[in-house]
Parts: structure tokens; C-alpha cells; sequence
């Protein structure tokens, strides 16, 4: 019989801290468009905040039309260029998660985005995540498809 065995070791984790709002930015650029999807981590102390931010008329409920506007907002404060070139994103989805989830800090809030592709060949991607409207630290993901 043989045995093999596996060891693996993996670099310390830190915490999604409760008084940040974690921005994670996954791009994928396929040859028809560009796809920006932001996940958004918001901590437990800076929740009430931040659904202050979305909710628009404070009555305590997030309707459809003020998830909205606070996913056109967010799409609002990214740019994406090729090559120097602006490209205007338009918003392809979003999800929020229930009031308690976001309340206790374990909620994520998903907004999709997407840009025209460009053309084939060797281009220069810029994407930029200009929002902070708390505390926030980046994380920041690329997959390409040419």
C-alpha cells in the first residue's frame, strides 16, 4: 500500500475587522465585456450606518428602488478604462442580504457591474474603487479570458 500525505500551510488570517466596510473587487474580462463585481463586508459596528446610507426615507426598510440607488451610487465611484479609454459600466444585478445579517456583520451586499469588451489583442486595464463612505480596506481579484 502506498501513503501519501499532505501538508499544508497557510499564512495567519485576519478577521474581517466590525468597525471597517470590506471592499473585495473581482474582475473579469471576457471578450465581450468586462465584468466588475463588488462585494461589500460590513461590519458589525458601522452597520446602522451604512443602512442609513441605502435607506433612503429612514423608515427602516430597504425597498427595491433604494437598494438600487445605493448600487448605482457604488457603480458611480468606479472607473474602468482601456487603455486610458473610460468605459461606462452599467449595473447587471444586485443582492442584499436581511437587515440581521447586515446588523450582525455577516452579511454581504453583491453589485455586479459591466463594461462593453474591448477589442482583441493587448490592452491595459484600469479599475478604480473611489467609494469610502466608512472606514473601508480593499481587497482586489483579476481573471482574464482573451
Amino acid at each position: 500500500m502506498l501513503f501519501r500525505s499532505l501538508c499544508v500551510l497557510a499564512p495567519a488570517v485576519e478577521a474581517h475587522r466590525l468597525d471597517e466596510l470590506l471592499q473585495a473587487t473581482y474582475v473579469a474580462v471576457d471578450p465581450d465585456r468586462t465584468r466588475v463585481e463588488l462585494y461589500l463586508s460590513v461590519g458589525a459596528e458601522i452597520a446602522g450606518r451604512v443602512e442609513g446610507l441605502m435607506d433612503a426615507d429612514g423608515d427602516g426598510v430597504l425597498t427595491g428602488s433604494e437598494q438600487e440607488r445605493f448600487a448605482v451610487a457604488q457603480m458611480n465611484q468606479l472607473s474602468v478604462a482601456v487603455d486610458g479609454t473610460p468605459m461606462p459600466l452599467t449595473l447587471s444585478r444586485y443582492q442584499f442580504p436581511d437587515r440581521n445579517d447586515l446588523a450582525q456583520g455577516t452579511g454581504v451586499i453583491r453589485l455586479t457591474f459591466a463594461a462593453a469588451g474591448a477589442a482583441r489583442g493587448r490592452h491595459r486595464l484600469t479599475v478604480a474603487n473611489h467609494a469610502e463612505p466608512v472606514a473601508s480596506v480593499y481587497q482586489e481579484i483579476g481573471r482574464a479570458h482573451v
